[in-house]
């Protein structure tokens, strides 16, 4: 006599996305007390894999990016690493910056946005979970 049943498969949650520890509660069966706290975890690891599958693409193309401009790699720019392109100062001041209105806010132009695709609030909070045992 089966006390429980597969309400719905789920093959959009990517098990290769999930950090190791939930690929294994999902191998081992997780159990809920209903349908309701079934839907709750589901959730959780939508968002998980999604968290992951959407670093993993961005990590793709920060590697694609440096294999272009060579940064990253032998003979490329010394010094930089991956946190230096969302972060980098102008290393000498600009004159004309202090004759600015300080309620106008100016974008740096050598800050550039990370390539690949961005978290949304929720995912920002579970990325770091990726990978970890």
């Amino acid at each position: 006599m089966s006390l429980s049943k597969v309400e719905k498969d789920h093959p959009e949650i990517e098990l290769k996305y999930l950090p190791p520890y939930q690929q294994k509660q999902v191998k081992n069966t997780i159990t809920a007390g209903g349908l309701d706290q079934a839907r709750a975890k589901i959730d959780a690891l939508s968002l998980q894999a999604s968290a992951c599958r959407k670093q993993a693409e961005r990590a793709a193309a920060e590697t694609e990016k440096n294999a272009k401009t060579g940064e990253g790699e032998a003979g490329g720019t010394t010094g930089t690493t991956p946190a230096s392109f969302t972060s980098k100062a102008s290393p000498t001041p600009n004159p004309s910056a202090s004759s600015k209105s300080p309620s106008s806010p100016s974008k740096s132009p050598t800050a550039k946005p990370s390539p690949g695709p961005s978290l949304s609030e929720n995912e920002q909070k579970v990325v770091d979970q990726c990978g970890k045992q």
